[in-house]
This record gives structure tokens, sequence and C-alpha cells, in this order.
């Protein structure tokens, strides 16, 4: 009697073991998958500005050779 409460027991600290193992697990994909959300965004966020960056650069050069011709066509 005694043995089989010991192996009943030991069933059920196997069993909750196993229930945190898996717990656990769920916990650390849900931090990773947060993780790497958050740097997506950061990087898409970097990835506009960028860009953004490219667009004010032609925009510029755009600018500064229609003034070029201006004051070619002036003198």
């Amino acid at each position: 009697m005694e043995d089989e409460c010991q192996q009943r027991h030991s069933h059920v600290i196997r069993d909750m073991q196993e229930g945190n193992e898996v717990r656990n697990y769920v916990h650390f994909e849900d931090d990773r998958r947060a993780i790497s959300n958050g740097f997506e965004r950061k990087f898409n966020n970097i990835e506009a500005s960028i860009n953004t960056l490219k667009l004010l650069s032609i925009i510029n050069i755009v600018f500064s050779g229609i003034t070029m011709f201006a004051m070619i066509m002036k003198n």
C-alpha cells in the first residue's frame, strides 16, 4: 500500500514537472516571438528613415541642378 502511494506520488511529481516544462517552453516561445516582432518593427522604422533620407537626397540633387541651370542661363 505504501509502495503504491509512493508510485502515485512520483507520477504526480513527474506530471507536474512535465507541465512546468511545457509551460516554460510556451512562455519562452511567446517571449522570443515578442522580441522578434519588436526587432522587426525597429528594422522597418530604420528602413523607412533610410528611404526618406534617400528621397530627400534626390530632391536636393534635383533642386541643385535646377538652380545651377538657372544660374547658367542667367549669365
